[in-house]
Formats: C-alpha cells, structure tokens, sequence
C-alpha cells in the first residue's frame, strides 16, 4: 500500500515543475492518507452490517454481491465530491502556490484601485453644476427684493431613475470591491501558513466542508427514512453513511474551528500593511463614566481591526458601553450594548461598534446602499427590479428581523470576521475588506 500511495502521489504531481515536485508530494501523500483512513472507515461499517445481515440470515449469496456491487459503485461516485478528494486535484493543477506575477506589493495594488474612487465622503456622488438662491432675510423679501443668484458645483447622490446607483456609483462600487479582492488574497495566504490544513483556498475549504457535512447528513436521513420504509438494503449502507456523516461533521467543525481562530490576526496583518489600524494618539474611543468595564474592553478589543481614519471624527469617538443578553445599538443616545455569546462579546462589539461608526461615514452608507442595491435587484441599469433577498445574504442574516437594507449590512458583516463565517459569502468579504482598506 506504501509503495502504491508514492507512486500515485508523484503521477499526481507530475503536471508541477520539476523543483516544486517534493513539497507538493508530501502534502499529497497526506491526503491520500487521509483519503485511505476514510474509505476504510466506511468499508468496515458497511461490511460489518453486511456480516450481521448475512448471520441473521436476510441475505442470500446472490444478494450480497449485489449489495457490494451497489455499495462500491457509490462510494466511487460520492469519493469524487469529498473535501479530500478536492485538495488532491487542487495540489494536482499546483493551485496552493500562491504569487503575483505583476511583481507588486499589495499597498501598489490597493493605491491602485483607491486612485479611482473619489474623495472622502463623496463615495456614489457626482457633481453637477447649478444655480440656486442664496438664504435671504425676511425684511428683504417683504420690501420685494430677490434673493441673490449664486453659480457653482454640488455634489449629489448618482441615482439612475430606477432609484439604484448609477453608472459612477456603480464604478465606484467596482473599484471598492477590487480592491477588497487584492487584500482578500493576501488574507488567504496568510490563514494558509497559519493554519496549513486550510489548503490555499482556506475560504473555499470551509465552505466546502460545511456543504459535505450538510450533504452527508441529508444522505443519511435519507437512508434512514428508506430503511424505515421498507426498501431492500438501504439499511446495510445506514451504517456506512452514519460513519461518513459523523466524519463529515467533525471535519467541518474542526476546519471551522482553524479557520475562526485564525482569521481576525490575518485580516488586522493584511490591513496593517496598507493603512493605519486601530487606536491612535487621539483616534481613540472615549466611554461614558458610566459604562460597563466588560463592555469597554469588547469595545476597545474590536477598536483594533477599524481604520484609524474612522476613529478621528470627534464626535465618533465617544460612545456608551453596557452588558446584556442581546447585542444592540441605540444611535439617540449613542449607546453599545454588549452581549458575551461565549466569544468575549466580540460579535456584538463589532455589530455596535460599526452601527456607530457609520453614523459618522456617509461613505459607509452610501457603500453599503450601492452594494445592498445590487445584490437585491436584477436587470439593465435604469430597470432594475428587487428579487428577493440572495441565498448568501439570507444565510447571514437568517436570525435577524433585517435584509441589511436598513444599515445594517456593514455591522452584521464585520461581526462575521468574529464568528468565523467569512467564508460564506466571497463578494460580501470582498466588499468588506474593500471598505477597511480604501476608505
């Protein structure tokens, strides 16, 4: 078996150049390890309620061959769609070499796209030249003079007539979320070397899991039910499937696991290499006499993965903390509440904290109704109608009352990078990671 999984491990590596061969080989051999540990698992359910079948005297001969027959028929089938299986052809085509051939550091590439969005504050605005009438006293008006005339630009909101961003909003929003692409590759490498089991695409690994783990489950259920119902030797393959979806859930949580604990030092590393992060000198969040020390410390943990730019507003710095069981914003008193869901209230913190920030952004509202807009609606600019709500929003927001169309969006999106569900949603995260990095 040693000398089969070497051979196989270098035909698989075969299609890598030469001096990139032996490294991939070693993750290769892991896999097919851990490939090998599978099926064996699987095999040795199965075989074992063959046996008790066979000792109870249901199955003829005949029929056990058959049952085999079908049984290593699916098992080739359901082999192909494992997470395993999908590492060995990513190591096969050498997709976990990670590099940029334009030679350019991610701050290049991030200044890159920043150069095309517009000035702070006037993110989806266009400028339009414009006569109006300048403010007038009431003596003047009632002794019949005209207000004075005055000549100039002003800035509004690109709106095409179907109410949606129009064409520089729609620019604006594409510059944003290329750049959230360049930094989210850098994020990826980064949980790459932290957690190696994650492969070179740590994101779609966990998705990837989490989808089999959900796969493997309704299969089992399924069999289950079938079993129950009567059908020939679906309850000689419940054993195999009860193993593969107990595997698949332990795979998918412990990948999880990896991924959740890693994630926010990659994020707050990658942006620190293009902007200022957290507190500073006088960008730093100031709490009411009053509020709770628990709270607070939420609150200034979370403070590190913002920009610095997003702190200095005076106004945006002062902010109430207190405890409670469910994490809320209160924008009239300009209140946090902070609610620990066994992450040190995190999630919440950021929820609240970026629910205060953006009262202060109208860059992040205006981001974040460009980016709603388009999600929610389909069609040719101009003509655009709502569908409903995305499957990948809706998964993000499915325990909330909102759509994240009230500004809600960008607070429910952060408190992710906290819970470990990042890898739900790629244009969200793009999206996201534009925002921290260019505005």
């Amino acid at each position: 078996m040693a000398a089969n999984r070497d051979a196989a491990a270098r035909q698989i590596a075969a299609g890598a150049p030469a001096g990139q061969q032996p490294g991939l080989i070693a993750h290769i051999v892991a896999g097919l390890v851990l490939l090998a540990r599978k099926v064996i698992a699987l095999v040795t359910a199965f075989l074992k309620a063959l046996a008790e079948a066979w000792t109870r005297g249901r199955e003829g001969l005949r029929r056990m061959r058959e049952s085999i027959a079908r049984f290593r028929s699916g098992l080739v089938h359901r082999v192909k769609r494992w997470p395993e299986a999908r590492r060995l052809r990513r190591l096969a085509t050498a997709a976990d070499l990670p590099g940029h051939g334009d030679g350019l550091t991610l701050g290049d590439r991030v200044a890159h796209w920043a150069r095309l969005l517009p000035a702070p504050g006037r993110f989806g605005q266009v400028s339009r030249r414009s006569r109006w009438y300048r403010p007038a006293s009431r003596t003047s008006l009632a002794a019949g003079q005209l207000p004075a005339v005055q000549d100039g630009v002003r800035w509004i909101m690109d709106r095409a007539v179907d109410g949606g961003p129009g064409p520089d909003a729609l620019r604006h929003l594409a510059a944003l979320r290329a750049a959230g692409l360049d930094v989210d590759s850098d994020v990826a490498e980064r949980l790459s070397a932290a957690a190696p089991e994650l492969g070179d695409d740590p994101h779609g690994t966990v998705r990837y899991a989490a989808r089999y783990a959900e796969t493997a489950g309704q299969r089992l259920r399924d069999l289950e039910a079938a079993s129950a119902g009567g059908t020939p030797d679906a309850d000689l393959e419940v054993a195999a499937a009860r193993v593969e979806a107990q595997q698949a859930r332990q795979e998918a949580a412990r990948l999880q696991q990896a991924y959740a604990a890693a994630l926010p030092d990659a994020v707050l590393g990658t942006l620190s290499e293009v902007r200022e992060m957290g507190p500073g000198t006088t960008a730093t969040l100031v709490t009411t006499p009053d509020s709770d020390p628990d709270a607070v410390r939420a609150l200034t943990d979370i403070a590190r993965y913002v920009p610095r730019d997003w702190l200095s507003p005076t106004e945006a710095r002062f902010i109430g903390a207190r405890g409670g069981d469910a994490g809320a914003y209160d924008p009239r008193t300009a209140t946090a509440t902070i609610a620990d869901l066994g992450d040190g209230g995190r999630r919440a913190a950021a929820h609240a904290l970026l629910a205060h920030l953006q009262q202060h952004s109208p860059d992040l509202v205006a981001a974040e109704e460009a980016f709603h807009f388009t999600r929610t609606h389909r069609g040719r600019v101009g003509a655009r109608r709502r569908t409903a709500l995305d499957q990948l929003l809706a998964r993000l927001f499915s325990d909330r009352a909102v759509d994240g169309g009230d500004g809600d969006l960008v607070p429910l999106g952060l408190a992710t990078l906290f819970s470990g569900d990042w890898y739900e949603d790629d244009d969200l995260r793009a999206f996201l990671l534009g925002l921290l990095a260019t505005r």
